[in-house]
């Protein structure tokens, strides 16, 4: 079964994860490439492909938020829609705080919220 890969935007147009994937494409061919295989095996699995690798995992705080994790890099996700999946947020991770990794979690159950009150999820 295949699933659509989406990246949330603004009401601007700005697609904030891109520029989190254009750094890694510009300072890791190895990460880049590993992040490339992930997300065609999100695509073909969804998420089967979630419960089958160490790089995912649910995000307790937030129902229906995940993080796809590739070297220093934390990308958040959901599904949404029977074979959708949005992309909300990436970072690169710099250090252990958990202030910080919250405050990431935060910023892309915002995002999350805003596209399913648009009624994009439905």
């Amino acid at each position: 079964m295949c699933y659509r890969i989406k990246a949330y935007s603004t009401t601007s147009g700005k697609v904030p994860v891109r520029s989190c994937i254009n750094e890694i494409k510009s300072s890791s061919k190895s990460l880049a490439a590993k992040l490339n295989v992930e997300i065609d095996l999100l695509e073909e699995f969804g998420p089967k492909r979630i419960t089958d690798s160490h790089n995912y995992k649910p995000i307790k705080s937030v129902d229906g938020l995940y993080e796809l994790r590739i070297g220093n890099y934390r990308f958040f996700f959901s599904f949404c829609q029977e074979h959708l999946i949005v992309f909300y947020h990436g970072y690169k991770k710099t250090s252990s705080s958990n202030k910080k990794q919250d405050h990431e979690i935060s910023v892309a159950e915002n995002r999350m919220r805003e596209y399913q009150n648009l009624g994009k999820c439905n």
